[in-house]
């Protein structure tokens, strides 16, 4: 489920081959933080 979350919050530049993709960290805490969440439930 994390590298599903990874790959789900990961960007991409809109020309590929400038620039490398981004992780939205924020985004992903958030969602891990809701998972785990989830989980303890």
């Amino acid at each position: 489920q994390v590298a599903q979350l990874v790959a789900e919050y990961t960007h991409r530049p809109l020309a590929r081959f400038l620039g490398q993709p981004v992780v939205n960290i924020v985004e992903l805490n958030l969602a891990l933080d809701a998972l785990q969440g989830h989980r303890a439930k």
